[in-house]
């Protein structure tokens, strides 16, 4: 049976309690089994025995690692009466990590790392998942929202289920593709050291040589490109964009007291990769399309009764079509992608014109136009 055990800090979380995200997945297995507790069995560690606080925290995760494993390190190392170094520090915990579904006795990595994460026991091959199907939050993502910096280092594949349990959140473990997708783009981890580039290479796409060292390696990735993804990410959240940011909290502020705020002055050489970020225009995008479009061209009724949401939307939709194939965004050198772009741009603006007219057909119509360009482009340039 598989199970983790790490030393340092430990914590304890209730059973039912702990952040929980709202997205849920299918899990690979539903059983009727209430997650239980991740526990500590030393009172010692509640203590406040010093009374400086470390300020940063590493945890190291031997893989399939137990005390039969341990100990055989330290008749290797040490000897009989030795002791490892883990053996020598001040405070030590242990955990249970077997998978909750009573018919297997075998726990895999994807199980006890979800353990270790989120304090919450699953199913073999749920990464970060409960055995209800529900995303659980990680310490990685608690430390990220509290302002701090997070890294995964792996001496195997960086997206293997172990360090996928603790900036992830998939139903089956073999999804490495989308598991590095959300390092980059969820989790926005800052710092990734390990191996499987494969998977973050399209599929059938050619290897730096840097990245074979015996033969001629291709992606095997679904996801697009996400190294080329990753490094354009790391374009925005700059000083600039701190302070720009700092200054409109503050205007923001001056509003809510009941003061006015003055306008920055237009920029005639200000570049739209400078000013928005392609990631959350598309979120953006896929928000007006599911909760204002969709809806509204159910029937002729409801399109008339949304006519101004929907006008709203489909004019923001146009704006998006046309800044996203700006010179500066990602993938606006791309031919392909700049056909679905216009082609969404050009539904939208149809749609525009179609509740102008109130002619309720040609908005449907151009609607499915819409959704398809935007399907089409998912496939092959999710963001």
């Amino acid at each position: 049976m598989k199970s983790r055990m790490a030393c340092g800090a430990f914590w304890r979380q209730p059973r039912d309690a702990g952040p929980v995200l709202a997205k849920r997945w299918p899990a690979s297995l539903l059983v009727d089994t209430t997650a239980i507790e991740a526990c500590v069995n030393s009172s010692i560690l509640t203590s406040n025995h010093h009374s400086s606080r470390a300020r940063n925290l590493i945890l190291l995760i031997g893989d399939g690692m137990g005390q039969a494993h341990r100990f055989a390190g330290q008749l290797f190392a040490a000897g009989r009466e030795g002791r490892l170094a883990m053996d020598r520090l001040p405070y030590s915990g242990q955990m249970g990590t077997m998978c909750v579904d009573p018919s297997s006795f075998v726990t895999d990595s994807a199980a006890a790392a979800t353990a270790i994460a989120t304090g919450v026991k699953t199913c073999n091959g749920c990464v970060a998942i409960d055995p209800m199907g529900q995303e659980r939050a990680t310490i990685l993502e608690l430390a990220k929202a509290s302002g701090r910096s997070t890294g995964l280092i792996s001496t195997c594949q960086i997206t293997d289920a172990t360090p996928a349990a603790f900036a992830a959140h998939v139903p089956m473990r073999a999804a490495q593709s989308e598991i590095a997708r959300q390092y980059i783009e969820r989790a926005r981890v800052d710092v990734i050291l390990g191996g499987g580039a494969v998977h973050w290479y399209p599929d059938g796409q050619p290897l730096p040589p840097q990245l074979c060292w015996d033969a001629p390696w291709v992606g095997a990735g679904k996801e697009g490109d996400l190294v080329a993804r990753a490094g354009f990410n790391c374009k925005v959240g700059t000083d600039a964009s701190y302070n720009e940011a700092k200054l409109r909290m503050e205007d923001l502020e001056q509003l809510v007291r009941g003061g006015s705020v003055s306008p920055p002055a237009a920029n005639p050489d200000a570049k739209w990769d400078k000013i928005a970020d392609r990631p959350p225009l598309m979120l953006r995008l896929e928000t007006a399309q599911k909760e204002h479009l969709g809806p509204a061209m159910a029937n002729a009724g409801a399109f008339r009764k949304s006519a101004d949401a929907v006008l709203r939307e489909a004019e923001l939709i146009a704006a998006i079509g046309e800044v996203i194939g700006q010179e500066g965004f990602e993938f606006a050198d791309d031919e392909t992608y700049l056909g679905y772009a216009h082609q969404m741009r050009d539904a939208a603006r149809e749609i525009v014109g179609a509740i102008k007219s109130n002619d309720y057909d040609t908005a449907r119509a151009a609607s499915g136009k819409l959704e398809k360009a935007c399907n089409e482009c998912h496939e092959g340039y999710r963001s």
